[in-house]
């Protein structure tokens, strides 16, 4: 247990560029204690040395065959030195940043709320019967899965014909079978003979499934071999003779890979459950105040905080307000983050009364050393885009004006009601109907979202700023919808066709739709001096490896980089 927690805690650590773990060279320029091999690079202040350049090496992007590995192995190594750079460059600042504060302390609770989830695995149940129901659907699915490419000859004999035509087409179908088993083409035969549209073509139907013909034409033709002829075949419509020429079956799935997944999800279900079930506890046991509801965040008026758990305090004026930027305008989602923080806390509690969590220092030790580099590169890029001349703002807006054009955009909330698979759609418009008088009579459209909604429920019906030339994407009753309303104002119900919403899982079909908009944004072309700090920032953004490769370089030049190593 103690491996898989370990080897867990080291997937936490945020997506970095390579192993940033603090190197402090020991005298003589030799590797540390734990890494033994060459040297193979140094500058003022540090060394890098041969395993660390072919870690960095092996996570750095890049197609072989844009440079040789040895110069590939060298980049990497300056990368790597030019990051260790950057962080001692900033960490004085970022050890004494609320961000930096508040992202440790949350990432000591997603540890600890790993080791408790795995601690509850190992009380997780499996259902075994519903584990083989599912292997054995997708048997059932594999064995559906099979096509045919066959030919046949149809010769009609339907309920409109009376005996004597009928005993015509048997004769005829009679005929044909024995000149087939004469060894006549039966290709040549099915388009000089069939009574079916597929005569042009010699009868042939290409991919035959189940489920799409009728039964006793399925049975002959699953029943052939390749280049086998069926007998005679009646269905209701007449009479068939059938050839197969080839049957196309599906690889066979790994059906233990199968169960073992299915047992996965079970487990990961049911751990759900027990954590879910936990925190209820926790939360009636555990001394926790909150300070918002269902009309939004009422923040302590003399220290701002919004949550309290034992010791943990959180506050509106930096953990929040720093993490996540522009909060206070979504009160949705400033509420979910603060209930997902204090059921993490509740769980890093309980794990530490519990004596589960047994300080994995080196796990905790990296992802502290990546989050740390991720702050050192914003901070250095912060820097880099501030100290950008005016005057090359200036010459960017003139020679990429398409790049300043900011597109008109609507901020819109949404409420959506599914038919129901049984019953009727009309229950589910009054439904609507009383949603969308409840919000004009000044009922917090978020809450009716985050109660009623289908979609976008846990963030109050939110779908975020949409630009009007995307909207055309959400369906013609969407656009017609939201070009129609004015900020605040609220649509009635809309009956919504199937269309995809924004690109998730979750689809506009089959629905009633309510729409408010938050606010409208007209388009506007950004222009020096008056917008600029927005055109800096997007100068920043589309000049974004330039910079810092150019920061990289003069950085790697005045700490007197060399690379000493050779493959």
């Amino acid at each position: 247990m103690k491996k898989i927690i370990l080897i867990v805690l080291m997937s936490l650590a945020s997506v970095g560029c390579g192993n940033t773990r603090r190197f402090d060279p020991s005298p003589g320029d030799s590797p540390n204690a734990a890494d033994e091999t060459p040297i193979v690079a140094r500058y003022e202040g540090g060394v890098i040395s041969r395993r660390e350049a072919d870690r960095a090496f092996a996570l750095r992007p890049g197609n072989p065959d844009d440079a040789s590995v040895a110069e590939r192995l060298e980049q990497a190594a300056r990368d790597l030195a030019w990051r260790r750079m950057l962080v001692e460059k900033h960490r004085a600042s970022i050890e004494a940043d609320p961000r930096w504060t508040f992202q440790q302390k949350n990432l000591e609770r997603r540890l600890a709320v790993k080791i408790v989830e795995l601690h509850l695995t190992e009380e997780a149940t499996v259902d075994d019967a519903f584990v083989e129901k599912i292997v054995q659907d997708r048997i059932k699915k594999l064995e559906d899965a099979v096509s045919l490419r066959v030919r046949h000859i149809y010769v009609r004999a339907d309920r409109t014909m009376d005996a004597n035509e009928k005993e015509e087409s048997r004769d005829r179908i009679e005929d044909l079978a024995r000149r087939i088993r004469n060894g006549e083409n039966f290709a040549e035969l099915a388009g000089a003979y069939s009574d079916s549209e597929t005569a042009a073509n010699g009868g042939l139907i290409p991919g035959l499934t189940r489920g799409f013909s009728h039964p006793a034409f399925e049975r002959a033709a699953f029943a052939l071999k390749p280049g086998e002829v069926s007998d005679i075949v009646e269905t209701p419509n007449g009479y068939h003779i059938i050839k197969l020429e080839e049957r196309f079956e599906p690889k066979e799935p790994d059906f233990e890979k199968i169960a073992a997944w299915v047992r996965g999800e079970q487990l990961r279900v049911s751990t759900a459950a027990l954590r879910d079930e936990l925190i209820k506890k926790l939360r009636s046991t555990v001394e926790v105040e909150k300070l918002w509801d269902s009309d939004g965040l009422h923040p302590d008026p003399e220290t701002g905080a919004l949550l309290k758990v034992q010791g943990l305090v959180v506050t509106t004026a930096d953990e929040l307000e720093s993490v996540f930027p522009g909060f206070r305008l979504r009160t949705d989602l400033a509420i979910d983050q603060l209930a997902a923080l204090r059921d993490a806390e509740l769980l890093r509690l309980e794990a530490e009364r519990r004596g589960w969590i047994e300080q994995p220092s080196t796990a905790l030790e990296q992802a502290t050393e990546e989050s740390i580099e991720h702050f050192a590169m914003t901070s250095e890029f912060e820097s880099i885009v501030d100290a950008i001349p005016t005057a090359d703002l200036e010459e960017f807006a003139r020679r990429h004006p398409r790049h300043l054009e900011r597109p008109a955009t609507v901020d819109v909330r949404i409420i959506f009601l599914p038919f129901p698979e049984k019953g009727d759609p009309y229950d589910v418009f009054l439904v609507a109907e009383d949603l969308v008088k409840q919000a004009r009579a000044g009922a917090d459209f978020a809450v009716l979202a985050r109660d009623q909604s289908a979609i976008a429920a846990d963030h109050g019906g939110y779908l975020g700023e949409i630009k009007i030339r995307d909207l055309a994407a959400y369906g013609m009753e969407f656009v017609r919808t939201v070009t129609s309303l004015r900020p605040s104002e609220i649509s009635d119900p809309v009956r919504v066709t199937g269309r995809k919403v924004g690109g998730g899982p979750k689809t506009l079909k089959n629905g009633f739709l309510i729409v408010r908009i938050e606010d409208r944004r007209p388009q506007k072309m950004l222009s020096m001096p008056e917008d600029e700090e927005e055109v800096r920032r997007i100068y920043g953004k589309v000049h974004r490896d330039q910079l810092l490769a150019a920061d990289r370089d003069s950085l790697l030049k005045a700490a007197g980089f060399t690379w000493v190593g050779n493959l």
